[in-house]
């Protein structure tokens, strides 16, 4: 998967070999639009500059927007994946 090499790489360059081991920084799921990373407890504001600093994935101008941070991959899902979706699917107000 290019975007985990691109988050690997973005961690390593900001925080060096250790700092990435410890930050442990992992995609676990990605659809194309919305995906949840992995990521050590205590290094959660590490990996949100990690994030930050991609700019393009493969060639192709990339933006990361972390939505939120959950205790739990399920959680994640229900908190932040699925209520986006819902919004997404909401028709505009104009």
């Amino acid at each position: 998967m290019e975007l985990n090499f691109e988050i690997l790489s973005s961690t390593t360059s900001l925080f060096g070999d250790v700092g990435c081991s410890e930050i442990a920084p992992r995609l676990m799921s990605f659809d194309g639009r919305y995906g949840i990373v992995r990521c050590s407890r205590e290094k959660t504001q590490e990996a949100r500059a990690a994030l930050a600093s991609i700019d393009n994935a493969k060639g192709v101008r990339v933006s990361i927007l972390v939505l939120g941070i959950s205790g739990t991959i399920k959680a994640s899902m229900e908190k932040f994946i699925q209520k986006t979706l819902i919004k997404d699917l909401e028709p505009k107000k104009e």
